[in-house]
């Protein structure tokens, strides 16, 4: 039995392993954990760059998460090893660095709202030539850094918000007192 405090080795239904701490016991078998970068064994290493269209998996590396026990994960204790603390450390650097780099990805994009008026480009593969893939209103933008524009037809597409130019500025909200 796991208690708060003790490594274990978390295996997802995939077959990847990587070790979490126990924070609480919050029934028999049943833990709240949190990835602590210590070990990691898989075909899916964690990747702390920031690509235009990926999803940034901060949430799940940093946010702690509740392991039932139902289901195909396991959790095994790990014993403590020597260096454990300062490849916790390194883990919590390389996260905060790696928030610090989404926050200003989101900086240079904060233009971009919903209300705006742009155009959105793609690009030909072959010729390496940019066309308008179409213009509109932006009317939703998302978490992975892209957004949904409206045509005025109607038609909505979307698009990665590096492939968006702002024609005209959302209108402002005004705030009645």
């Amino acid at each position: 039995m796991l208690k708060a405090g003790d490594s274990a080795i978390y295996t997802t239904s995939l077959g990847n392993k990587f070790s979490v701490l126990i924070l609480d016991v919050l029934e028999p078998g049943s833990y709240l954990i949190r990835r602590d970068g210590v070990y990691y064994e898989g075909t899916h290493a964690p990747d702390f760059r920031v690509y235009e269209g990926r999803t940034p998996n901060l949430r799940e590396w940093k946010d702690p998460a509740i392991f039932s026990g139902k289901g195909w994960a396991t959790l095994e204790y790990r014993a403590p090893e020597p260096g454990d603390d300062e490849k916790r450390a390194i883990w919590d650097a390389k996260l905060k660095k790696y928030e610090e780099e989404i926050d200003a990805k989101w900086l240079s994009y904060a233009q971009i709202k919903k209300g705006a008026t742009v155009e959105c480009y793609e690009w030909n593969s072959w010729t390496g030539e940019r066309f308008l893939k179409c213009a509109g209103k932006v009317t939703f933008v998302r978490w992975d850094f892209s957004c949904y524009v409206s045509d005025a037809e109607g038609n909505e597409y979307s698009s990665l918000l590096s492939k968006v130019r702002v024609i005209e500025d959302a209108p402002t909200e005004t705030i009645c007192y």
